[in-house]
């Protein structure tokens, strides 16, 4: 009886040694995990603010096209408008010569 009790006590005190093991494994992949996760945030919100940068960069360029072709588009209708007037002149004068 005193012998199973000693065995007893020993499997109890190496459950307990195995349990502290283990949950010592498990804190440390569980700081590991947190670890990876935050770095994984971070990497996300640099390559978020890298893709509205570049987002914003593309608007201005977009924008600033726009604006350019809005004025090129009034420069060839004012250029058209100069040409009109000068072939009506010409014209005229071709009748009167």
């Amino acid at each position: 009886m005193k012998e199973e009790l000693v065995d007893l006590r020993k499997q109890l005190r190496d459950s307990h040694l195995n349990f502290e093991k283990l949950r010592e494994e498990s804190q440390d992949k569980l700081t590991r995990a947190a670890g990876e996760v935050e770095q994984a945030k971070s990497s996300c919100k640099t390559e978020i603010l890298r893709l509205q940068m570049a987002l914003k960069k593309s608007e201005v360029r977009a924008q600033s096209s726009e604006q350019q072709l809005q004025q090129k588009t009034e420069e060839n209708q004012e250029l058209a408008q100069i040409c009109d007037n000068l072939i009506a002149l010409k014209g005229g004068n071709a009748d009167e010569g």
